[in-house]
């Protein structure tokens, strides 16, 4: 039986993220006992997902599916440069 995902969790996620898009511009966000991907920008932090505040589990799945993405895309760019 898997654990709880902890805050620790999702903080290394965002991590992971961070290194993927070089950057360090996502940060978790917690409010109303639910939590949320955040993004730093000129004006303040915008909620990156646009599904509001959501249980750790939640944000944990879609974390790990837009990282997945975004080796699927960094892979695909890579395919498509050995080609030319």
């Amino acid at each position: 039986m898997k654990q709880q995902t902890t805050i620790k969790d999702l903080e290394s996620k965002i991590k992971e993220l961070n290194r993927w898009t070089e950057s360090d511009l996502y940060i978790l966000g917690g409010a109303y006992g639910g939590y949320r991907l955040e993004k730093q920008v000129k004006h303040g932090i915008i909620d990156v997902l646009k599904i509001g505040y959501v249980p750790k589990k939640e944000l944990y799945s879609h974390l790990f599916t837009l990282i997945e993405g975004i080796i699927i895309g960094i892979r695909q760019q890579i395919a498509e440069e050995l080609q030319q």
